[in-house]
This record gives structure tokens, sequence and C-alpha cells, in this order.
């Protein structure tokens, strides 16, 4: 039995929130909503029970390690945005890992929109590819009876062209060293500052 000046007090409406930084483990994480596949560092964000205790003059609030109702994982950059963008739209995508106490399986290994987006870029610049090849053997068929100098004068604009076009199209430049199977790099649109300080130490 507690002496008078003290108590220890519980209610559904009692909760406790709590946020903490996740780093390392045995692979990347996986999450719902950002445009990255893997993540080293990520933020969690958990919501349980609370008990409140009262003793020494002094109030004091308990709850478990891991939220009995909910706990979330997001990306730095998600929880730089539900933060920042109060009242707008629906709210910040993030990744339930426990509901009720139970752990929700990892999100399904789909192409991110990173992905999506690199895929049909390269798509667009194969069809691209082929259809510049094409063209310029058009060109070249229907000016091989011309001579040096009509062709000369005919190919200079598709010189000049090609240089622009390798600048401005990521991979661009491969076509003519690998028959149009070049591939350019995917852009990254989300940044991973936590996993990029592990990687440089």
């Amino acid at each position: 039995m507690l002496p008078d000046d003290e108590f220890e007090r519980e209610h559904p409406s009692y909760g406790l929130i709590r946020i903490s930084r996740v780093t390392g483990g045995p692979g990347a994480a996986r999450l719902f909503g950002s445009p990255l596949a893997n993540h080293y560092g990520t933020i969690r964000l958990s919501i349980g029970s609370a008990k409140w205790t009262h003793g020494l003059h002094h109030d004091r609030y308990y709850g478990s390690m891991h939220g009995e109702h909910v706990e979330i994982e997001m990306s730095a950059a998600q929880f730089a945005d539900m933060i920042t963008s109060l009242n707008v739209g629906s709210g910040t995508p993030c990744t339930i890992r426990y509901l009720a106490g139970v752990q929700i399986p990892n999100p399904p290994d789909y192409a991110t929109e990173a992905e999506h987006i690199r895929d049909s870029f390269e798509g667009s610049l194969d069809k691209y590819k082929a259809k510049a090849r094409e063209c310029r053997k058009r060109i070249e068929d229907l000016t091989s009876k011309l001579s040096s100098k009509a062709k000369d004068e005919i190919r200079r604009p598709t010189r000049i062209q090609r240089p622009v076009r390798d600048q401005a199209v990521p991979g661009g430049h491969d076509e003519d060293r690998d028959g149009g199977k070049g591939r350019g790099r995917g852009v990254r649109l989300e940044r991973d500052p936590i996993g990029r300080a592990r990687r440089d130490r």
C-alpha cells in the first residue's frame, strides 16, 4: 500500500508517445511511400498506454518500450515532411510496424517511384535510339549517289545534333558503343543522411 502522498493511476486515455532514431540492423529497411528502395537509418514513432505515478513530490509517467497501440517507421525525409506539412493533404506516408501489439509484415517489394521513372525513361530512350539509327540509315541510302560535298552538307546537322543530345540525355552517348543498349543512372529523389553518415565513418 502506497503512502498517503503517493498514488498510482491508470486510465484508457493515458498514453505515451516516443520518437527514436534507428540505425544499423541486419539489413536495410524497406519503407512504404519512400522513393528509396533501402534505408540504413530511420525514425520510429510509437504510442502506448501510460501509467501515472506520484511520489516524493514528483509526477512520473511510465509505459512499455514498444507501443502497444501502434509503432510506425519513417525515413528522415518523411519525418521532416510530417512535422512541416501540417493540415496539408491526407498526411505523410509511413510504415506500420506494430498494431495493437501485433507485428506487421514488411511492405511488398514493389518498384519505387524513382525506379518507375528510370524504367520509363530508359524505355523511351531505347525507342529514340532505334528511331535515330533508322533515320541515319535512311539518310545514307537516299544520299548514296550524291557527291561527297552534298552528302557532307546533308549530314552536318546530324553531327551537330548528336553532341547536344548526348549532353541533354543521360546515357545517350552510349548509343554507338553498345548498339543502343546503354543505360543512364537513375537519380535518387530522396537522400538518406543517416545511412550516408554510417557509410562515411
